[in-house]
């Protein structure tokens, strides 16, 4: 008989940017912070950053799902939140999202692939962190755009919800 393994314990949420390795610097983690709480003002979310050793013996999916229950990032209420969650022994990210409209499972799946993994291959962790920050931000700013698109009294959009061409092109080459 084996004995169960208890699950990874889930770090009181203190701050926006949680490390637990020690991977990221001082000054990187303030440069992190700031762009987290530009984010929230920008987008009216809030998202965070946990990095830990493990989340042995859980999937990382299974633990990032227990950190969002115990986080409740977001608005109280609304889905606005995020926490992006990097298990080092593992070598697994995971954004843990409740923006299920701007930021569903294959988009915040995509950020990490595309965005994020090149970076975090070259041990480049603030920089990936940063520019997977950005991409979460780009999509919920474009969500809360069509969000407020309305309609005036004669039946005519007010605000286009759709891309121009040149911001189309823009955003494809980002």
């Amino acid at each position: 008989i084996v004995p169960a393994v208890p699950p990874a314990s889930v770090m009181l949420l203190v701050t926006r940017v949680t490390d637990t390795t020690d991977v990221l610097g001082a000054s990187a983690k303030l440069e992190i912070d700031a762009k987290l709480v530009a984010f929230e003002q920008a987008t009216g979310g809030q998202l965070a950053v946990l990095i830990v050793k493990t989340a042995e013996p859980e999937t990382i999916d299974q633990y990032g799902i227990r950190v969002g229950d115990a986080w409740k990032i977001g608005k109280k209420g609304k889905d606005t939140g995020a926490i992006l969650i990097i298990a080092m022994k593992e070598k697994k990210l995971r954004i843990e999202t409740g923006w299920e409209g701007a930021l569903p499972d294959v988009e915040a799946k995509r950020i990490i692939r595309e965005v994020m993994t090149p970076f975090l291959k070259q041990n480049q962790f603030a920089q990936g962190i940063s520019a997977g920050i950005d991409k979460i931000q780009l999509a919920v700013v474009k969500e809360n755009k069509a969000a407020s698109t309305t309609v005036d009294d004669k039946g005519q959009w007010t605000n286009s919800h759709n891309a121009n061409a040149t911001e189309s092109t823009v955003e494809s080459l980002m």
